[in-house]
C-alpha cells in the first residue's frame, strides 16, 4: 500500500507544480517572447553626456530574482570601441499605460575604430528592476536608433 500512496502523491504534487507553471504568479512567467519594432525616425541626438542611441537592439532578455528582475539587453553599434553603455529609462521609470520603456545610450570611440565582425561590436548591459517598478508594467520596451525590442507580459 505504501508505493502506490507515494506514486498518488508524487502525481498531484507534479499537477499542482503543473498549474503554478503557468500561473501569472510564476515569476517566470511575467514576461514572455520578445517582439521587435522598426523604427522610422528617432530623434537620435546626443544627451548633454554625449552619449547618442545605440544602431540596433539585437537581443533583450529578462531573468527573475529575487525582489525583481534583470533586464539584460544586447546592442550593435556601427563599429567598434563603444563605450559607458546604460539602459536610461524615460518617464522617470514609472509605466505609462503599462509600457516601462527605456533608451540603450553609449559614447562613441574618439577617432576611427574598424568596424569587425557583429561579435567583435556587441555591447551588453543589464539593469535591476524591483516589484515595485514593475508593478504595473504589461510591456517592456527597450529603443535604439533603428529599432526597438518589447516584450510583453
Amino acid at each position: 500500500m505504501r508505493n502506490p500512496l507515494a506514486l498518488l502523491s508524487v502525481i498531484a504534487l507534479l499537477a499542482a507544480c503543473s498549474g503554478a507553471s503557468e500561473s501569472n504568479w510564476n515569476p517566470l512567467n511575467w514576461f514572455g517572447k520578445t517582439t521587435e519594432e522598426r523604427v522610422a525616425a528617432v530623434n537620435a541626438e546626443p544627451r548633454a553626456d554625449g552619449r547618442k542611441l545605440i544602431n540596433e537592439i539585437v537581443r533583450l532578455q529578462i531573468d527573475a530574482t529575487p525582489g525583481g528582475a534583470i533586464l539584460k539587453v544586447t546592442g550593435l553599434p556601427e563599429r567598434q570601441a563603444y563605450y559607458n553603455a546604460e539602459l536610461v529609462p524615460l518617464a522617470d521609470e514609472k509605466p505609462v499605460d503599462g509600457v516601462l520603456e527605456y533608451q540603450f545610450r553609449i559614447s562613441a570611440p574618439v577617432g576611427a575604430t574598424p568596424s569587425g565582425p557583429p561579435q567583435s561590436r556587441e555591447v551588453i548591459v543589464a539593469r535591476f528592476l524591483s516589484e515595485q517598478t514593475l508593478r504595473g508594467v504589461r510591456t517592456i520596451r527597450v529603443s535604439g536608433a533603428t529599432n526597438a525590442l518589447v516584450t510583453r507580459r
